[in-house]
């Protein structure tokens, strides 16, 4: 991957996570506001150190972000069909 093409992969990552973030906070969303948590830039934030240890960064490095992906996906499909949403 290209410099620039991670420079504008993170930007996204960082602006959608603040949009996301300020959204569920202010309580202009459906989404509790304890569900800024899911923010994918905090999860990526708590696999990112993960993924220095020895073993794991085999495994996290190539799917980290779609870990985080995953991980925002069922916490929103989970308050989804608790009726939380």
């Amino acid at each position: 991957m290209s410099q620039r093409t991670f420079a504008g992969s993170a930007l996204m990552l960082v602006a959608a996570s603040a949009c996301y973030a300020w959204a569920v906070v202010s309580g202009r969303s459906a989404y509790p506001r304890w569900a800024a948590v899911l923010t994918p830039l905090l999860l990526y934030a708590v696999l990112t150190p993960l993924g220095l240890v020895p073993g794991l960064d085999l495994v996290l490095a190539p799917t980290a972000f779609s870990l985080v992906s995953l991980a925002f996906f069922l916490g929103s499909t989970a308050m989804l069909r608790r009726g939380r949403i």
